[in-house]
């Protein structure tokens, strides 16, 4: 965020203060063909569907050989929970799968093919569904994908199409507002979807870092104000939704954590009362059940300084384990300065089949972007669990034995810190592109008006990253942009986010909206357009 001009601002107006589509739709109907659906997934290596318990129901499709040596396609339906750990095979009579193979008459996979798909599976708990055998004349089958449709939760495409090979362009650049998120009335773009003011006193606010969890959608907000001049500072506020569409007309919050009408503080913040720390802004969270029935929710935050402006001192977790209680902070930790971690959020990934988070750290304004991981069942407030990524010469991931963060400091630059430097950011898997792409900030000034926002993109999570320079967009008063899977539509081709905007004069434009581009991509040979 524009920190340097925000906490000034702040500062000054601080005696004043001190005395991140759930449709209900029936589905399955005779036949085995889905007549309503709520969503339907693209054709893919992994799809599934997020339940209330943070669990991920998968279509895993596999190429077997019958009896009589031909090779046919399978997708089963198996659960994997939070952790990471596999609960077996299951039935679920809100999703129906089906699979896909294209066969190839050499096994090299070159030349014509044809493509084969089998029916919606019709059995109640849509386990099992298998494809027509490749046909003697081509029987070497390859591009196997899955598909499901579902009743419940918007599915998500964790693995991508075989078509898929980067990006190459979006459009249009600078992206599109579709409406206001926060805010008293439209004064970055109409419609305003949410009068937060009325909601719960949130006049002004920021950063939207959203996450899933239990069936919502979360966003964690920065400094929050209930008036221009600045009235009612909270350094943090939290909302919710079970709004997974923002293609529809509007994207609505159900609700926010407040007492007596007002949004709460939900990370308390010294606001340089007794302390040299001014405020507590969240850049990141995730969800997750450490056990069945057992809610978390996480915000990774930055502690900010009083003086000197635009400095922190360390980076940390809060948890929240029950609705409308206050996070609290525990570990990890991440100190700031040489020597120590100095690694703030930056972003969070998750990898729902092998039940690792990503964490992309950055250096509170300035510095590349590193790259941090743990395993969920390892226990996340172990920061012994922790390894950082390294590959100056052979890439390997160290774990940090010592538990002081401090291998954060030394970890690679996996995007530089030139030039200039990077800031929050969203990292999303994007099925249609089959990469990982970031959304960030870089501050080309020093902060102020000095800023681009850029996509960055990869086939791997540990990189190497490239940017997309065509999306470059010079936006002066612009930050935060917010991505989240749950907002990648048309199998990804269509990308939404949420940004903030910071007005130097008040706080009467200071908000977040929503905007949208799409991407245009590279293709594989032997691409099945129906899979787009």
């Amino acid at each position: 965020m524009i920190e340097s001009e925000k906490i000034q601002s702040i500062i000054r107006k601080a005696t004043v203060m001190f005395g991140l589509t759930l449709i209900t739709t029936a589905m399955m109907a005779t036949g085995g063909t889905p007549v309503a659906r709520a969503a339907r997934s693209k054709m893919s290596n992994l799809a599934g569907v997020l339940d209330d318990d943070n669990a991920t129901t998968f279509c895993f499709p596999t190429i077997l050989q019958n009896a009589s040596g031909r090779k046919y396609g399978r997708a089963g339906l198996a659960k994997i929970n939070s952790l990471g750990v596999p609960q077996g095979d299951v039935v679920s009579s809100s999703i129906s799968q089906r699979v896909r193979i294209q066969c190839f008459a050499n096994s090299s996979l070159t030349g014509s093919y044809t493509t084969r798909t089998s029916a919606w599976s019709t059995d109640a708990g849509g386990d099992i569904t298998t494809t027509t055998a490749c046909p003697s004349y081509r029987p070497y089958p390859g591009f196997l994908r899955c598909q499901i449709d579902t009743s419940s939760t918007k599915p998500i495409v964790y693995n991508g199409t075989s078509c898929g090979n980067g990006v190459t362009s979006v459009s249009p650049v600078p992206a599109t507002c579709l409406g206001q998120f926060t805010g008293d009335t439209a004064t970055i773009c109409s419609p305003l979807w949410n009068d937060t003011y009325d909601q719960a006193r949130v006049f002004g606010t920021d950063v939207a870092a959203n996450f899933y969890e239990g069936g919502k959608q979360y966003y964690a907000f920065g400094d929050t104000f209930s008036s221009a001049a600045g009235a009612d500072w909270r350094s943090n506020t939290l909302a919710w939704g079970t709004d997974f569409d923002p293609s529809s007309s509007a994207l609505t919050i159900a609700d926010w954590q407040k007492s007596s009408g007002k949004a709460v503080e939900v990370i308390p913040s010294a606001h340089c009362s007794g302390s040299n720390e001014i405020s507590k802004i969240p850049g990141a969270g995730f969800g997750y059940s450490p056990q069945v029935g057992q809610h978390t929710r996480v915000i990774w935050f930055t502690s900010v300084n009083c003086s000197p402006a635009d400095s922190s001192s360390y980076s940390q977790f809060a948890y929240q384990t029950a609705d409308g209680t206050t996070f609290q902070p525990g570990n990890p930790k991440w100190w700031a300065g040489a020597g120590a971690g100095d690694f703030g959020p930056g972003a969070i990934w998750i990898d729902r089949v092998n039940g690792y988070i990503y964490l992309f750290g950055v250096k509170w304004f300035g510095g590349g972007v590193r790259l941090a991981r743990v395993k969920l069942s390892d226990n996340v407030a172990d920061m012994t669990k922790y390894e950082y990524y390294y590959a100056d010469r052979n890439p390997v991931w160290l774990r940090d034995t010592l538990g002081n963060g401090e291998m954060a400091y030394y970890a690679t630059n996996i995007i530089p810190n030139s030039p200039g430097l990077r800031a929050e950011m969203s990292v999303t898997w994007n099925s249609y592109a089959n990469r990982f792409m970031l959304g960030g900030l870089r501050w080309t000034n020093g902060g102020g008006d000095g800023v681009t926002l850029e996509l960055w993109q990869a086939s791997a999570i540990t990189g190497p990253w490239t940017r997309i320079t065509s999306a470059d967009t010079y936006a002066p008063g612009y930050y935060a942009p917010m991505g989240s899977e749950s907002f990648l539509m048309n199998g990804g081709k269509d990308v939404y986010f949420l940004l903030s905007t910071w007005n130097t004069t008040d706080y009467s434009n200071y908000n977040v909206a929503l905007y949208k581009y799409s991407i245009s991509r590279s293709a594989l040979n032997y691409c099945n357009t129906s899979d787009n």
